[in-house]
């Protein structure tokens, strides 16, 4: 089984983040926090009428992306070096879009063996991520990986630092709604961003 890189390219909100939003500070629990990127790998099945529909998923994810990240600006950025902070410039999720030369039946009897087998879809330039170069990499990376079947894992690997889990999840459920259902930018209204006002850094 080869997992193979098609492209990669950076998704930027579809707005411009304002200036008085472009320094995020960190709170007290964030930069405590363990410096790490966190796997989340989902997987689907075939589609009946996925034929000729693969550039058409595929944009939809781009722009739901796109969408979701004009309300979560923050998750499109980078850390500050010395990591107190964000700098919220509007430079981009990384979205990669990759291929694997099996079926996803094949694939996920491998993985219930050995869940390691999973992390094969997720994206392999976080795994080394530490303190060190924590702010030269994406706060978020997401990776569109399809099967031969017509299946796709998607990924994300959010740093711990700007996303826990039920951030994480919340993300993907709002992202989902955008892309399944066209809901506009200006109705997109979930979570706030004011830890550090209530737990100082």
């Amino acid at each position: 089984m080869e997992v193979k890189i098609l492209t990669t390219k950076l998704i930027k909100p579809s707005s411009a983040t304002p200036n008085y939003l472009q320094n995020y500070k960190l709170s007290f629990f964030d930069q405590i926090d363990d410096a790490a990127h966190l796997p989340l790998v989902l997987f689907y099945p075939p589609c009946n009428n996925n034929t000729n529909n693969n550039s058409i998923a595929e944009d939809q994810l781009e722009q739901s992306l796109s969408r979701i990240l004009a309300h979560v600006y923050l998750v499109a950025d980078r850390f500050t070096e010395d990591n107190s902070s964000i700098h919220c410039a509007d430079q981009g999720v990384k979205f990669i879009n990759a291929k694997v030369n099996c079926k996803l039946n094949g694939f996920l009897e491998k993985a219930q063996k050995d869940v390691n087998h999973a992390l094969s879809c997720w994206p392999q330039d976080t795994w080394d991520v530490d303190e060190s170069n924590l702010f030269i990499t994406p706060i978020n990376i997401v990776q569109v990986t399809k099967f031969n079947c017509g299946g796709m894992a998607l990924s994300m690997s959010p740093a711990h630092t700007a996303m826990d889990g039920f951030t994480t999840f919340t993300f993907v459920h709002e992202r989902s709604n955008v892309c399944k259902l066209g809901i506009p930018i200006e109705k997109i209204n979930f979570l706030s961003f004011n830890m550090a006002k209530i737990f100082p850094p």
